[in-house]
Order: C-alpha cells, then structure tokens, then sequence
C-alpha cells in the first residue's frame, strides 16, 4: 500500500474510534497511542550523472554567478572555500590553486577546520574558463552570504528539475568523476583536503547507474572470454 493511501486510511479510522470513544461505545481510544510510519524519503544520489552535470554546466553558463558553482564543481571545492579565494590563490603558470581559507556562515574568512583542508591542488584546464579577471589581492566572488548562493544554486537546479541538489553536492560530483576517470583514491583525497582516505571512499565517492551498468557489461565480457 502507498503511503498517501496509508495515511488516508489512517485519516478515517482515527475519525472513527474517535467518535466512538466520545459517545461511550468504546472504553479506550486505541489511535491515542497509534502513529502512523512515516514513508522514508527518497534521496537522489549524492553525485549528479553525467548527463545531469552537462544540463548543470549550461544552466550555469546562462546564469550570472554561474561560474562560481561552475568552479566548486571543477575543483571539487567547498562553498565556503570557493567563495574565500583571492587573486593570489591562482598561479595560472604553475597550474596550481591554493586553499587556505573559507567563508564561514557568518560571512567571516577564517583558516579551514583542519590542516587537511589547507592544500594546494592542481588547477584544472576547464577552471580556467570560469575564473573571473580580478585586481590584485581581490576576491575571486562577491560575497554576501554563502546562504544566498545556496538558494542560488537550489534555484537553478529546481529549474531543470534536479531535486535535493546543494553546493556540496557539486563536491560529490567532482569525486564520482574523479573516480569513473581512473584517478587513485589518494590523489582524490589530497585534492579534497580530507583527513582519511575511508572518509573520501564512503563518503564521497558514489557509483551511478551508468558506471554500474558499464562495469556489468565489462565484466560479463570478461567472463565470456575465459570460459566460454
């Protein structure tokens, strides 16, 4: 049975015993103590597919702050640190992008949490299309409050129909890609600035549909060759 017509059938025997326990019919109400279960939620996968991040990547390109969740999604960044950066953080000679800060909820710049986060990562090519042209020493973004930027990003995402998609979802997108393109899992780990490998494995790292269905196919392609 479905959980609307749970809660309708619910709805009417409640009613019922009610009615029957004020006019005396029954000694006890036994819904007085009855809760109904509540559905559990479906969640999406933490990580967008690919070919969510590719209506993603478009949205954003229309979009005027855009290219700052363009550039968490690129780098795998936090909000927060994404939203910190300077000028001085991106070397475009080296290819390297340096984070040593982050926004915090009270628009207040501060060390990350732990040394981990602190970290120089490589700057990927396709971030040097969303970096913004800066004075020297100036924020990369503006920033008001992370809050508003997070009901930017959910605005975007309820336009194409994404459901349950934060900022911190474009991190988890970064590691599933990350992971489908081969990289080791210590190298992800660097790159995300976290303190254990286990806590990029299990929490990070998702296999969509799409892997699964490739990696089905590879190995039942593996098994036909050695034994059929």
């Amino acid at each position: 049975m479905r959980s609307n017509s749970n809660e309708q059938v619910y709805v009417c025997l409640k009613d019922a015993f009610t009615r029957a326990y004020k006019n005396k019919l029954i000694k006890e109400n036994p819904f007085d103590v009855v809760e109904i279960a509540k559905a559990k939620r479906q969640r999406r996968s933490k990580a967008l597919t690919v070919s969510e991040e590719k209506r993603f990547v478009e949205a954003c390109s229309r979009n005027k702050y855009g290219n700052l969740f363009l550039l968490c999604l690129y780098q795998g960044l936090r909000l927060g640190e994404a939203l910190a950066l300077t000028e001085a953080d991106v070397d475009t000679e080296k290819m390297t992008l340096t984070v040593n800060k982050s926004l915090n909820g009270d628009g207040v710049i501060s060390p990350p949490k732990t040394e981990t986060s602190n970290r120089t990562m490589p700057l990927f090519r396709r971030s040097l299309d969303v970096l913004p042209h800066v004075g020297k020493g100036e924020r990369l973004f503006a920033a008001t409050t992370r809050k508003y930027y997070q009901k930017l990003i959910h605005q975007i995402c309820r336009e194409l129909e994404l459901e349950n998609v934060s900022a911190h979802t474009l991190r988890h997108t970064f590691a599933t890609r990350c992971s489908e393109a081969g990289v080791p899992p210590k190298v992800v780990q660097k790159w995300l600035g976290h303190s254990t490998l286990e806590m990029t494995l299990n929490v990070y790292t998702h296999v969509n549909a799409e892997e699964e269905q490739k990696e089905t196919l590879k190995f039942d392609t593996y098994f036909d060759t050695c034994f059929c």
